[in-house]
């Protein structure tokens, strides 16, 4: 994968959060396992975190998280948005994106008028990135995708909204689609 690279003998932050989703997944597999066996993962984790080369997610068992200034995007990953060093419009973008894959784990999946919009919204936040970044822009949305669906019970949502969204369609956002 493209976004997990090394940079100048330093880990990238597309590495750092690609290995950080993999970890999770990996220890969040059920069954029982022993805390000393995700003890080197957890560490190394930590250890990233502290050197700033690895942002620090919530992980707490909830599928919103804590967004205080209600901008639909959790306060973590709107503080891994404003320390990325892309331009201001670059960052909107971000955020357009990653409020739009918030609102995907948090909508009703029985509600089709309601599933529509997410899907729509999640269309223009990918195309307001792609119009902002020129060959790192598959990069960044999946970027987005991997801070905002970080644990196993975000995870979990997003494949319920995929799955109810299966077998639909949507037109591509075109014009303005950045808000």
């Amino acid at each position: 994968m493209k976004s997990m690279r090394m940079a100048m003998g330093k880990v990238t932050v597309e590495w750092a959060v690609g290995f950080v989703f993999l970890a999770v997944l990996a220890g969040c597999g059920g069954g029982s396992s022993s805390s000393g066996s995700n003890a080197p993962v957890a560490q190394v984790l930590k250890q990233l975190q502290a050197q700033g080369k690895l942002p620090t997610l919530d992980t707490t068992d909830t599928i919103a998280g804590t967004d205080a200034d209600g901008n639909g995007v959790r306060d973590d990953v709107d503080k891994f948005i404003a320390g990325l060093p892309d331009t201001a419009d670059q960052k909107k973008a971000l955020t357009q994106l990653a409020a739009a894959v918030q609102a995907t784990m948090t909508v009703d999946t029985t509600d089709q008028s309601k599933l529509s919009a997410a899907s729509m919204a999640l269309n223009r936040g990918t195309a307001c990135v792609f119009q902002q970044y020129s060959t790192t822009a598959a990069n960044k949305a999946y970027l987005m995708e991997e801070v905002t669906v970080n644990t196993m019970i975000r995870l979990k949502a997003y494949e319920l909204y995929n799955a109810a969204r299966n077998g639909s369609t949507v037109a591509l956002a075109t014009g303005a689609v950045c808000n």
